[in-house]
């Protein structure tokens, strides 16, 4: 009952999130499944962990919204540790999946199917202009641009967009669903869901080919760097 798998950046350790004591935390382990530490113990969810950069937060989207009926998410941050638990958002809204800035000093989101780019410290949030339901952004290591998946009549399909809102390519086109896309640590290529299996193709959206298929679907990968590299 683990998922939402997300590298730090040096290459050494995982953050994910664990549902085996009945509702969702974050763990942190090394590479080689060793040395589990869990980081938040609370009876609410707490998801989508993402390692900043700089090394010092874990950011992550936690459900305290006090309604039974719903589970609506904020973004949280945290000290790689556990401790400094701060709330960023705090709205009646789902928000999801944050991703880092390479300088750490940004947060992209997923709010009601927008893309959102607000402060390190939860201040200045601004929705991109996507003109398309959009979801599960991942910042480019260069900073000058986010990939995200966005919802056409065919099914999901894999775009960027420069982090200032402008310049939006759309990189896949086909019937059928391509989701979550992870930027490689060098930026030329990107990992993905392509109907529930992994594919890879270059961060332009050429050279696509499917990689693993196999039992149970694929969701939500993460491209992580070696810490040799």
């Amino acid at each position: 009952d683990a998922w939402g798998p997300a590298w730090s950046h040096d290459g050494t350790r995982i953050a994910y999130e664990d549902w085996s004591d009945g509702d969702s935390e974050i763990y942190v382990m090394d590479a080689d499944g060793s040395n589990v530490v869990q980081l938040t113990d609370n009876d609410i969810e707490d998801a989508s962990p993402a390692w900043s950069p700089d090394g010092e937060w874990i950011a992550f989207a936690r459900s305290d919204d006090g309604m039974p009926d719903v589970d609506l998410y904020d973004i949280y941050k945290m000290r790689t540790d556990g401790s400094e638990v701060t709330s960023l958002t705090n709205l009646e809204a789902q928000e999801w999946t944050p991703t880092w800035s390479p300088d750490s000093l940004r947060i992209a989101f997923y709010r009601d199917n927008e893309i959102v780019v607000m402060g390190a410290d939860g201040t200045g949030a601004t929705a991109l202009d996507l003109n398309h339901l959009a979801n599960s952004p991942d910042w480019a290591p260069a900073g000058e641009r986010i990939f995200y998946s966005a919802d056409h009549e065919a099914g999901g399909e894999v775009h960027s967009i420069k982090s200032d809102g402008t310049g939006k390519r759309r990189l896949t086109r086909r019937s059928g669903e391509d989701q979550s896309p992870s930027v490689s640590p060098s930026g030329r290529r990107i990992t993905f869901g392509r109907d529930w299996n992994l594919a890879v193709m270059r961060s332009d959206g050429t050279r696509v080919r499917t990689i693993h298929e196999g039992r149970g679907d694929v969701y939500v990968p993460d491209w992580g760097r070696s810490p040799c590299d």
